[in-house]
């Protein structure tokens, strides 16, 4: 009776919201599902709104119930024809895919690109104009990329399906939500083989080891990663190769395999050298960096550490230069050096702050509390570790056990 009621605008939106992947959906994702102008888009939400078809759950965010999703998928099917249908649902992804390549290349800048499946007619991406916003709207937007990147497999949108996983990767990488991250990349790899697409096959399969190393799950990590170097290095890409290098060589870190770890990424270093690539050097020079520190070489560790520094900022790459910051730290601690470790660490902290990177901030505050703590500076070793515990608590991180005991540890030693 409901749907009965409304205009042709607003009952072809309800229709067509039967297409729509994701739990929710917002204004702007609507309006292009429907190919209305905003304005209109928002007219026709509230009247769905006002009918009890949707509800605005938060401002500029409409759901609906379950059966009342199933009612308009069955009409869409009835009603509407199937180009109709097909079309309505590209606009949807193509909104999805553009808006989110944008916020990707936000949060990091210097990552390799790829050539998007092109936008149709009318397409209208969101506006994101900083990291912020960026974060804010992979946060809302998280569970429908994901079911967007399912309907699209299903619906034989297939450079959709293996391009919004690859626009969402940073984001739950930093995010800590590497279970998640794994999904996805299993659908952009099963898209990528359907289309015969053998770069985005090793793009996803090296995003995918990566997500299954910091999930410990080794044995899938090192086949996925192998399996993309070997794909690189018969495309005689050697770009791909370094990254694949890069992704094995964090594997074994996680691993404790030190020395087999800094063979990889010398040969990252060594490729992205020869090809001139200065944002794979950067990564690779603090890669070389951090396990030169493991091995005990500090001022070898600090050399490289340092280089990745300056061609970080240079690149203008916040992600990066916190990372070799906390290289730094960790090289200076090592040493004994503990007024330059914090120094280090605290600059890491902030930038980890700024963009979002959960897991690179929990890194480095575990980091901070044992510096401080060798220091003698108690307090500020259990704020450091507290902050820290909470993350990866939260993520379900096996490194929230070690931090709890040296927080017991402190409660120990204070009682005693």
């Amino acid at each position: 009776w409901s749907y009965q009621q409304l205009n042709a605008s607003a009952g072809r939106l309800f229709r067509l919201l039967g297409l729509h992947a994701g739990p929710d959906i917002s204004a702007a994702a609507a309006g292009r599902l429907a190919d209305q102008p905003p304005d209109e888009a928002r007219r026709t939400l509230g009247e769905l709104t006002r009918a009890h078809l949707l509800f605005e759950y938060v401002p500029g965010r409409f759901g609906c119930h379950d059966l009342l999703r199933a009612y308009a998928y069955e009409l869409t099917q009835s009603v509407d024809s199937e180009a109709e249908r097909r079309a309505a649902t590209g606009r949807m992804l193509d909104h999805y895919l553009h808006t989110a390549a944008a916020a990707a290349l936000l949060l990091h800048p210097t990552r390799r690109p790829v050539t998007l499946a092109a936008a149709g007619p009318g397409a209208m991406p969101e506006h994101i104009a900083n990291v912020g916003e960026a974060l804010a709207w992979f946060d809302a937007e998280r569970r429908v990329l994901m079911a967007a990147a399912a309907r699209a497999a299903e619906t034989g949108f297939d450079a959709h399906a293996w391009q919004i996983p690859w626009a969402m990767s940073r984001f739950l990488e930093i995010q800590g939500r590497w279970h998640e991250w794994t999904i996805t990349e299993q659908i952009a790899l099963a898209a990528a083989r359907r289309l015969g697409d053998r770069v985005a096959q090793a793009g996803a399969l090296q995003r995918c080891g990566y997500a299954n190393a910091l999930l410990g799950n080794y044995d899938d990590a090192h086949a996925q990663l192998e399996q993309a170097l070997h794909i690189h290095t018969e495309n005689g890409d050697q770009a791909g190769q370094a990254y694949a290098h890069n992704g094995l060589a964090g594997m074994l870190n996680f691993q404790g395999r030190y020395e087999e770890a800094l063979t990889h990424a010398e040969q990252a270093l060594d490729s992205y050298t020869v090809i001139g690539d200065q944002s794979g050097r950067a990564l690779a020079l603090n890669s070389c960096g951090w396990f030169h520190t493991v091995l005990g070489d500090q001022p070898r560790a600090i050399s490289y550490a340092s280089q990745a520094l300056d061609l970080f900022r240079k690149l203008g790459n916040q992600d990066g230069a916190a990372g070799a910051l906390d290289s730094l730290g960790y090289a200076e601690q090592q040493g004994g050096r503990f007024t330059e470790a914090t120094r280090y660490y605290r600059e890491a902290v902030e930038l980890n702050r700024e963009i979002g990177n959960r897991w690179g901030l929990a890194e480095t505050l575990n980091h901070l509390g044992d510096s401080e703590h060798a220091a003698g500076n108690l307090a500020a070793a259990r704020a450091a570790w507290e902050e820290a515990y909470v993350i990866l608590e939260d993520l379900g991180h096996p490194d929230a056990g070690p931090i709890r005991g040296k927080l017991r540890e402190l409660d120990a030693a204070g009682a005693s």
